[in-house]
């Protein structure tokens, strides 16, 4: 949650720069800033949701692979 709220005030600040009235070779440096910061924070957020989505998806798999359900039908019918 922390880093979506910073990429969203990153997105903010990225909308309203234009309007300062800061010199050109500023917003070239603010705006490679800002990008960097933006890639970075969401790159952050991507690896903290990868590996919960890989811990979820490992969870249901060996779930899955308990078959207990279907080999005791099997074992009933012997």
């Amino acid at each position: 949650m922390k880093h979506t709220k910073i990429l969203i005030a990153l997105g903010v600040v990225v909308a309203i720069i234009p309007y300062l009235g800061f010199p050109s070779s500023w917003k070239n440096v603010i705006f490679l800033v800002l990008g960097v910061a933006i890639a970075a924070v969401a790159f952050r957020l991507y690896v903290d949701t990868r590996g919960t989505l890989i811990a979820q998806d490992s969870d249901y798999r060996s779930y899955q692979q308990n078959d207990a359900y279907t080999s005791d039908i099997a074992g009933a019918h012997e």
